[in-house]
């Protein structure tokens, strides 16, 4: 494995991770949807609509993990290609993109 000048291993680059956009929004919505389930398996009467609920909440914390996670990269992607620019090889930043790192 090639080393830097500090004699640390050189790492490969990846995509940069931004992490989730207001992290306690997905918590509470899957927490919110967990305890639909759990309720529904315990209580008879309108068990079809609190599992429904809790499915509907499930998914959009799926959905929103998802696009939170992958989908500003994905059109920040597409956004490059349009304008004709190329991600180059130090971080996939606008700024790093219009100085030509």
């Amino acid at each position: 494995m090639q080393k830097d000048q500090d004699e640390s291993p050189l790492t490969l680059l990846h995509w940069p991770r931004y992490g989730v956009d207001a992290p306690a929004f997905p918590a509470v919505r899957g927490a919110v949807g967990t305890v639909c389930y759990l309720a529904a398996a315990k209580w008879r009467p309108g068990r079809n609509a609190v599992v429904t609920a809790g499915t509907v909440l499930l998914a959009h914390t799926g959905i929103y993990l998802h696009t939170t996670l992958h989908g500003k990269l994905r059109i920040g992607r597409r956004e490059l290609d349009k304008a004709g620019l190329k991600v180059t090889s130090c971080s996939w930043t606008w700024a790093a993109v219009a100085a030509r790192c």
